[in-house]
């Protein structure tokens, strides 16, 4: 049945691919040491991997999405992208059960092939500095989305160990030298590497090697003893050519493309011109962990250099990598002590000193440079979109909880810089079409972005990554009001950001919400105006400052109105109403529209006619999360041409709408001013006192 059912399990229909992978779950959980004998071994194991190709195949098709150069940034294409990650992870939620079944010979195939076929040609190419593709030809950013999800959701203590042992094994191998060294043992050192240096045996990986002898496959766990076993007859150089540069080239290549100041370079290939080459390994050995080692400056390699890109998207998506590493539990003790990670500790217990002070971690002594990354990101000029802003200062948050980082004068520098960009971005907005709702949004999206800075590591999804790679910004010439309405909310989005960094920088925590207050009813004019800001269509209402005009309706023909335009505290509304047939000052509303946004504007040819852009879309604010916010197709916007009796009442008319707009725009600057004052923080703090 086992048998049969697998050659259905690629089947297109998704019902019998859930079907067959319900059947083989139930055959793993079965206790029997036939079972397992027949599934693990030729011909029934090659089930699994067919499995990761397959895996394989979508990762390939998924790049091939995040790259693509048509239709850049399409509604389809992130909608593309996500259906595509979402089955994806479907998969390795398949694997994840397989290795909750417990069985270690199932354990093993599974985990073999995740690492062979797939997490080790991803990541191994990328740890030579300069490219930017994996074996399978897959862009730096996705191969790293791809690694972490499958850390995140699949886990276990093999794969975790697995990718840390290929990450790090330049460093653990080092360590483990220098205890042997100083110690003759181990005892009494942060940790054993050996274990984990042994722990990807009988794994093979395609490489390419020296150009004479092209791709080979090669027992990745040799590279690792190669660095750990220092005697000759295990040496790879036995028996090759002695040509001293074919034999540098082999080690740079063997020790993944590690590059060094290029003095040090010099210094260590004159060395290597006049030794043997017996004596190569012990003597590279022996200088790069005394440059690693040492108070000097290193020029980092590696995942670790991808840190520091000049792409955002990839410094951002390594990070990640790296932190979900740094605090997994399965992670052993050895590699989270040399990341910086106490074993008992970790992100995702929103700790307050996860990275400890261990001699010779990396992510310690890289913390500097990794925050003054952050926050030049956050300083960019032009500023960089406001995802990035915002997964950037998420990263922010989590390493300044972490004990001992905080920000040095240079950095603090660097933050104000961008908090008064973001504070622009959002005074600039009070001039835009949608003024009239920024406090309300503000009031909207604060809880919703404090929930966000506060997201727990473990349950961030890397998928934002593929995100910023593919994001791009609406042009700022593009006045359709929907699109207004996404770079309002996003403005508003960015300077809550900075708020709430800056009261963790200063204030040691997060702000609550802030009460933005309405000014008071005796600043808001008479009983006219609240009788005008109450009308709906069909209401009466008074033509006290009505102006009276002409409006043609396609289906109503010409019909003669009043424009009334009036503004009350944060609201503004332009009224059309017919005179009322028997009340002489009152009129019938016939159509309203807000009065932000209205950009009156006199035709040049025909001075009496006046043109005004009415706003069609509609925010919802239970909608407006994340992307949900988007819309595919934003509808354009309205527009009006009122016809006047004389060039003098079209000015006027104009002028009254932009009196009106200004008078509400006015009210909205005055209930921001608290929150955009320099002092804000310190009244904050000054109101908890009291």
């Amino acid at each position: 049945m086992y048998t049969e059912a697998l050659k259905f399990a690629q089947h297109e229909e998704k019902m019998i691919q859930t079907a067959i992978r319900a059947l083989t779950l139930n055959i793993y959980n079965i206790c029997d040491d036939n079972v397992y004998q027949f599934i693990t071994t030729p011909p029934a194991s090659i089930y699994f991997s067919d499995l990761v190709s397959s895996l394989r195949k979508q990762c390939l098709q998924l790049d091939a999405l995040v790259n693509s150069s048509e239709d850049k940034c399409t509604h389809q294409r992130n909608k593309d992208i996500f259906l595509k990650t979402d089955k994806i992870v479907d998969d390795l939620f398949y694997f994840k059960d397989m290795l909750s079944v417990g069985e270690s010979r199932l354990s093993r195939v599974v985990t073999q092939n995740l690492l062979s076929l797939l997490i080790l040609p991803l990541l191994l190419p990328l740890l030579k500095l300069g490219e930017n593709k994996g074996s399978y030809n897959i862009s730096a950013v996705t191969s790293l989305y791809i690694v972490s999800r499958l850390l995140q959701v699949v886990g276990g203590k093999h794969l975790i160990n697995g990718v840390a042992g290929l990450l790090l094994y330049h460093y653990m191998a080092l360590c483990q030298r220098d205890a042997i060294a100083g110690n003759g043992d181990t005892a009494g050192s942060t940790g054993d590497a050996s274990p984990l240096l042994h722990s990807l045996n009988d794994i093979n990986i395609k490489v390419s090697g020296h150009e004479a002898e092209g791709e080979k496959e090669i027992n990745i766990n040799y590279l690792l003893q190669h660095l750990n076993v220092q005697t000759s007859s295990n040496s790879h150089f036995d028996g090759s050519p002695r040509d001293d540069n074919v034999c540098i080239e082999r080690l740079v290549f063997f020790y993944s493309d590690v590059i060094f100041d290029l003095e040090f370079l010099k210094v260590s290939i004159n060395y290597f011109q006049s030794h043997k080459e017996g004596d190569i390994d012990k003597f590279f050995l022996m200088v790069l962990f005394s440059f690693l080692r040492s108070n000097a400056e290193i020029n980092v390699f590696g995942i670790f250099a991808y840190l520091f890109s000049d792409n955002h998207s990839i410094s951002l998506a390594s990070l990640f990598l790296l932190l979900t590493l740094a605090e997994n539990k399965d992670l052993e003790h050895f590699p989270a002590s040399l990341l910086g990670m106490s074993q008992s500790q970790g992100l995702m217990n929103n700790c307050e000193s996860a990275f400890l002070k261990v001699d010779g971690s990396i992510l310690v002594r890289l913390m500097p440079q990794i925050l003054k990354t952050l926050l030049k990101v956050l300083a960019c000029q032009p500023p960089v979109s406001p995802p990035m802003q915002w997964h950037t200062g998420w990263f922010l948050r989590k390493l300044l909880q972490c004990q001992g980082n905080k920000l040095t004068d240079d950095n603090i520098h660097l933050f104000n810089t961008s908090y008064e960009q973001s504070r622009e971005c959002l005074q600039k907005e009070l001039d835009g079409c949608w003024f009239d709702h920024i406090p309300d949004t503000i009031g909207h999206e604060w809880g919703s972005c404090k929930k966000a800075l506060e997201l727990q590591f473990h349950v961030k999804d890397p998928l934002f990554t593929l995100e910023l790679e593919i994001y791009q910004q609406a042009v700022d010439g593009n006045f359709n009001s929907c699109f207004a309405w996404e770079r309002m909310v996003d403005a508003v989005k960015v300077f809550i950001l900075h708020l709430q960094l800056k009261a963790l920088i200063f204030m040691g925590c997060l702000l609550e919400k802030p009460s933005l207050e309405s000014p008071s009813d005796s600043d808001l004019g008479k009983t006219y105006s609240r009788d005008i800001s109450s009308a709906s269509f069909g209401s009466e209402v008074s033509l006290g400052s009505g102006i009276p005009c002409r409006i043609a309706f396609s289906y109503a023909g010409v019909r003669d109105i009043y424009l009334v335009a009036v503004s009350r505290g944060i609201s503004g509304k332009l009224i059309l109403a017919e005179k009322h047939p028997f009340r002489s000052q009152r009129g019938v509303v016939i159509a309203i529209a807000p009065l932000a946004g209205l950009s009156p504007r006199i035709d040049e040819d025909h001075p009496t006619w006046l043109h005004l852009r009415i706003r069609e879309f509609e925010p919802n604010f239970v909608k407006a999360k994340g992307s949900q916010s988007k819309v595919s197709t934003p509808p354009a916007d309205g527009r009006w041409t009122l016809g006047f009796h004389s060039a003098k009442a079209c000015e006027t008319a104009r002028l009254l709408i932009l009196e009106e707009t200004c008078k509400q725009r006015s009210s909205v600057e005055s209930m921001l001013a608290p929150l955009l004052r320099e002092d804000y923080l310190v009244n904050v703090l000054d109101s908890q006192g009291d």
